[in-house]
């Protein structure tokens, strides 16, 4: 038995953990934009456009956290994909700005990532979810209708 096979035979046991690491996913992003835009969000400068940039990260990454506890991934989504427009638009404006790639900037593109990652989220494509409730010919929205 080679070493490539023992691996990855190693390997197909991480899939069992999938649901915990989506969550301390969730939770990182929560704790990283509140540490990054606490201040500027703690400071209520209002006519500053930092302070609603935070706001909006913080806002959007606590609904990402909320709609891990929903049937449906929707929440999770929509966040994501509010906050990945913004991200990106304000990730170009400031390139555009200062004309540097710093680590500030790769620090965005791979929070940009992340989000990205929860934006294209759907119960369809979910491993975890498949796993235990996948049947052929099921639809998920028909699914999750009469479990309601």
């Amino acid at each position: 038995m080679g070493i490539f096979t023992r691996f990855r035979k190693d390997i197909k046991g991480l899939t069992k953990y999938y649901s915990l690491v989506q969550w301390i996913l969730r939770i990182v992003l929560f704790v990283y934009i509140y540490t990054n835009y606490q201040k500027r969000i703690m400071y209520f400068d209002f006519s500053s456009e930092y302070f609603y940039l935070g706001l909006i990260y913080l806002a959007c990454s606590g609904f990402i956290i909320l709609g891990g506890f929903t049937r449906t991934s929707d929440l999770t989504r929509y966040a994501a994909f509010i906050m990945s427009l913004v991200l990106i638009t304000h990730s170009v404006a400031s390139f555009l700005l200062y004309r540097t790639f710093d680590s500030e900037m790769a620090d965005k593109l791979l929070l940009i990532g992340v989000v990205l990652y929860f934006a294209t989220l759907s119960k369809k494509n979910d491993f975890h979810w498949r796993s235990k409730n996948f049947k052929e010919g099921l639809d998920i929205e028909e699914f999750i209708g009469k479990n309601e």
